[in-house]
């Protein structure tokens, strides 16, 4: 499913006034494809999709006080998509081929005083990223597209993230939290709905929410909230029952030409839920989940995970 690359490095200075920088080349590669009738893809999803990104960034930082950072930057890369439009083609079929080239500078800040990189269960975590992005859209048509010309568009538009998180005092061995995230990305529509839909932020609470293709948690503009409980069983031991609920501010939808549009403000509530038993091993996480996602053709799934389910850093998101 994902194969990456990152090369780079960082320098740090810890002088009166420390800061850091640091510069990488990072390229990943999401293969969404499927073979069978599982919850991978909802019905309306094409069964092959793939997400390659390479890009070069750049990021000059420096501390506010402790646990908080401030961070200006830079990302220069290209993106290519290649999916079919629809579930019914051939072997003679060829793909659609999407090519966005960008440059992005932003400003972040970041406050984290989280007890883990997954699954923790004290601190918070408040992140708020503004970034400016300039792209070129190249569409090349495929044989599974209504429109067989090519395409060529340039987006020019702003992106604004902000995603809180905090674990409150343990009463017992119970542990309330919260999750909150905004997303408000002002980008153009792309060519088509498949198109729009990878060029989408995705909204991905839930671990496993990061390794599958969901179309209704991929929006331009959303809110989400949730809640998450821990209950600690004993050291290393916990029981995560989570709740979230995303409203898009205008559902992406799919016409009869397979281009996309916007559904009416605020129309569309979409649901994840998950329970899982954890166990802090010294290797990382090991978890057993029951996850719960609507609207999607199967709305339930289970999910058994050894390590950290981490990933580099995408371009653009």
């Amino acid at each position: 499913f994902y194969n990456s690359v990152k090369i780079g490095g960082r320098i740090e200075l810890p002088s009166k006034f420390p800061f850091y920088f640091e510069s990488y080349f990072i390229g990943n590669q999401f293969n969404y494809m499927n073979t069978t009738n599982t919850y991978f893809f909802d019905y309306q999803t094409p069964v092959y999709l793939r997400h390659r990104e390479n890009f070069a960034d750049a990021r000059f930082g420096f501390p506010l006080k402790n646990n908080t950072r401030f961070e200006v930057g830079m990302d220069v890369g290209r993106n290519r998509d290649n999916y079919y439009q629809t579930n019914t083609f051939t072997t003679k079929d060829t793909l659609d081929n999407t090519y966005t080239d960008y440059f992005s500078p932003l400003l972040a800040i970041e406050v984290n005083s989280l007890n883990r990189k997954q699954f923790s269960n004290k601190g918070q975590r408040f992140f708020a990223q503004f970034r400016f992005i300039s792209s070129n859209e190249e569409h090349v048509p495929g044989s599974t597209g209504i429109d067989r010309s090519r395409f060529e568009q340039r987006h020019n538009y702003m992106q604004v993230n902000l995603t809180y998180e905090k674990y409150y005092t343990q009463h017992g061995r119970y542990t309330p939290g919260i999750f909150a995230e905004v997303m408000m990305s002002f980008q153009h529509l792309y060519h088509n709905y498949t198109s729009t839909l990878l060029a989408s932020p995705s909204f991905t609470p839930i671990p496993e929410m990061m390794t599958i293709f969901q179309p209704a948690f991929r929006n331009p503009v959303y809110f989400a909230a949730g809640q998450r409980n821990i209950i600690t069983i004993k050291k290393n031991f916990d029981i995560r029952l989570e709740g979230y609920v995303m409203l898009p501010y205008r559902e992406l939808l799919q016409s009869n030409d397979r281009t996309a549009y916007f559904g009416e403000p605020l129309r569309t509530l979409n649901y994840a839920a998950s329970g899982s038993l954890i166990y802090q091993s010294p290797i990382g996480p090991v978890s057993v989940s029951v996850n719960y996602t609507r609207p999607q053709e199967e709305s339930f799934s289970f999910f058994l995970n050894i390590g950290y389910i981490l990933f580099n850093r995408e371009g653009l998101k």
